[in-house]
């Protein structure tokens, strides 16, 4: 494993092929139920858990990264440096992929996946180099009930009362002020800029969940502590609802408590099974993980672009690569739910041949 920690690699590749099936379904009107995100305020389902999950990841993988170039005597300004050109190098590639294949500099996506996890690492690691894990958590702490506060009880402007609904919130008018037509359909958008504190977050969490995987406990410590931290912050996640409905679209306290919970159990599960164990991948569908999440960014960009080529790009006169193969090669004999499952699955497929590819010949996408 080269030092790498198995349990992170494989939760990361778990996440990251959920990311690649929730995204790529062959009809949006015909996607599993555990696929589909939950309605304002409903309990989350698996198709929820997956960004927060991989935003966790970030952090959780900011202290076991800095902490080998903080034995080797870098200093903090070369550290944070480093940090900030990776999180604009992450910005522009999401920016890139947002553009492509139209290119349309009037109505480009400025927010979006990449440009999100580019802020959360960059605070993570902030955040690392400069506080104690406990002062860490008051941070968290700070920034959930921070935007509680704003979410409730400043007045959207325009309706002059605090406003907290799908249709209305601060976020989406914040949003649309600064990025206008520039957004992911509005009103507002999911990865917008207030919605980000929450999302900050959520990757500190990681980075306290990373602070133990870093520690010298054996790894049936650092599981206990992961799993005793997951059910303390999701239940934490529970009593906020509270205050605050779980909102994907906001990354409500709420949410970020529930789904960052989540994550820690998951971790805290894989650590006890991988490390406790001694075997960094047992069986195939984990080693075949563990590869995704070596290679997460290049997979997500693989995934973005074949998406967007089989969508727009391979088109002809009344259909494109995409609807021939869902509608006649798989919807022709298959339910339609079954069928935009199954074309998921096909791009999975095709995203982790090209991944395994790539790998079996070195190459890999650094930022």
């Amino acid at each position: 494993m080269h030092g790498r920690i198995a349990s992170v690699d494989v939760l990361r590749g778990l996440t990251m092929a959920a990311m690649v099936v929730v995204n790529n379904p062959g009809s949006w009107a015909h996607m599993a139920p555990g696929l589909r995100h939950a309605p304002w305020g409903a309990v989350p389902t698996p198709a929820d858990f997956v960004f927060p999950f991989f935003l966790v990841l970030v952090g959780v993988s900011t202290p076991l990264a800095l902490r080998r170039r903080i034995a080797q005597g870098q200093p903090t300004s070369a550290l944070l440096a480093r940090a900030t050109r990776r999180a604009l190098t992450l910005a522009a590639i999401g920016i890139l992929l947002n553009l492509f294949p139209g290119f349309d500099l009037a109505t480009v996506r400025l927010p979006g996946v990449l440009q999100r996890i580019a802020l959360v690492s960059l605070a993570c690691a902030a955040a690392f180099l400069w506080l104690r894990p406990r002062s860490i958590l008051g941070l968290i702490a700070l920034l959930l009930v921070g935007y509680t506060l704003i979410l409730r009880l400043v007045p959207v402007p325009g309706l002059g009362v605090p406003t907290l609904t799908p249709a209305a919130h601060l976020p989406a008018w914040l949003d649309d002020r600064v990025f206008g037509a520039h957004t992911w359909r509005g009103p507002g958008d999911p990865e917008g800029l207030l919605s980000s504190l929450g999302a900050v977050a959520t990757g500190l969490i990681g980075v306290l969940a990373g602070t133990v995987l870093a520690g010298r406990w054996t790894p049936r410590q650092q599981a206990g502590r992961l799993l005793g931290g997951g059910a303390a912050t999701l239940a934490a996640g529970a009593a906020s609802t509270l205050m605050v409905p779980l909102a994907k679209d906001v990354w409500t306290a709420s949410y970020a408590l529930v789904t960052g919970g989540a994550a820690l159990l998951a971790l805290g599960g894989l650590q006890l099974w991988l490390g406790a164990r001694g075997d960094p991948s047992p069986g195939p569908v984990l080693r075949a993980s563990e590869l995704f999440g070596r290679q997460a960014l290049l997979a997500y960009v693989l995934a973005h672009l074949l998406s967007d080529v089989t969508i727009s790009v391979l088109r002809w006169p009344g259909g494109s690569l995409h609807a021939l193969v869902y509608r006649g090669l798989l919807a022709s004999w298959l339910p339609d739910v079954a069928a935009s499952l199954v074309f998921s699955l096909l791009m999975l497929a095709a995203v982790w041949g090209l991944v395994a590819w790539a790998e079996r010949r070195g190459w890999r996408l650094r930022t």
